[in-house]
């Protein structure tokens, strides 16, 4: 009889539309390591095996939970062992145990005879038995087993290989993010601003000086594309923006890294924007005398909605809060990374789906 064992080894590639806090609460569902240090492990991109051994038909299945998520999963043999019988005492016993039974296979099987009585009833014209000569083949079930396997292993790898892209606008060749900035001459201090924001915080990039005149350059026409005719446009995987301002940037480079771009100050503020196993959460910044923050509070709080309500004036680094975060009205929404507007508890409690 044998038995197949696997390793679960997340490979560090992903899908690039792959919503890594998803992925990160799968990983710790399906695994030893917790939804935040899955959630670490994503964004450094790094390999690691999940399960040292496993049996195949929950390797795969995991596997399968882990990809559909955009997480992609390599399974490698982690035992194999074999139990042979004592009687098998033939020519063959220097050969692999596998390959004996493939050989034993495919050998020629001579012809047995079995005496069949028929019913005549129907056939008049005859009026003896008959003998009918069978060839048949009784195949081991285990072999037809892992031959099935193979098969359908063979035939997922092959659909993987033609209906998974991981090229394409924003992606390098194996799938990874790049950061693309695309200026003009036009585009002088928003356009400088925003190459001195990525150099400073020591972002890989490429830069594009857009010739609008060359239509048919293709970095026109993927500038063209995505940036609603505007400059400075910066592309960082799936993830655009069309302006130079701060916070702007670090939704980009937060949504696309995570926190691996940001400074300490903005590490600081944005951790109380993400729940402790990483998924985003809504914080609402207001001050403490204004009349509308205080109303939309008590709003929430009747809805029985978890958020965070910072009051910025009652903070030791209020100056700091309202530059990093580029605070100018009240209040002031984020859910993760994204900044957003608005006081209707309606549409805040679309944000929480």
């Amino acid at each position: 009889m044998e038995h197949n064992k696997f390793r679960v080894i997340v490979t560090g590639r992903y899908k690039k539309q792959i919503d890594i806090a998803i992925a990160a609460e799968r990983i710790g569902l399906h695994s030893p390591i917790t939804p935040t240090q899955a959630l670490a492990l994503i964004q450094s991109r790094e390999s690691q095996v999940l399960h040292g051994s496993m049996e195949h038909v929950k390797a795969y299945e995991i596997k399968r939970l882990l990809q559909e998520s955009g997480v992609e999963i390599k399974l490698e043999p982690a035992q194999t062992y074999f139990a042979q019988s004592s009687d098998e005492h033939n020519d063959e016993e220097s050969k692999p145990y596998l390959l004996a039974r493939l050989f034993n296979f495919f050998k020629k099987k001579p012809k047995t005879e079995q005496q069949v009585e028929i019913n005549w009833e129907d056939k008049p014209r005859f009026n003896r038995s008959t003998i009918i000569y069978s060839n048949k083949i009784k195949l081991p079930i285990g072999l037809i087993l892992k031959a099935a396997l193979i098969l359908f292993a063979l035939w997922f790898f092959w659909l993987k290989a033609i209906t998974t892209d991981i090229s394409g606008d924003g992606f390098d060749e194996y799938g990874d993010p790049i950061v693309m900035v695309f200026t003009n001459k036009s585009c002088q201090q928003e356009c400088s601003q925003v190459l001195g924001n990525l150099r400073v915080r020591k972002v890989p990039h490429e830069h594009y000086i857009i010739n609008t005149r060359l239509k048919d350059d293709d970095k026109y026409k993927l500038w063209k594309k995505y940036s609603k005719d505007r400059f400075p446009f910066v592309m960082a995987g799936k993830n655009t923006l069309t302006d130079s301002s701060n916070t702007g940037l670090i939704t980009l480079l937060g949504t696309t890294f995570g926190s691996q771009y940001l400074t300490s100050i903005e590490k600081e503020l944005y951790s109380k924007h993400f729940h402790e196993d990483g998924t985003p959460k809504i914080a609402i910044y207001c001050k403490s005398n204004n009349g509308v923050c205080q109303q939309l509070n008590r709003k929430l709080k009747i809805a029985s909605l978890k958020f965070s309500y910072i009051e910025v004036d009652k903070l030791d680094n209020t100056n700091s809060v309202v530059e990093t975060l580029e605070l100018k009205q009240y209040p002031t929404m984020w859910k993760g990374y994204k900044k957003t507007q608005g006081t209707d508890v309606s549409g805040i409690s679309l944000m929480f789906e």
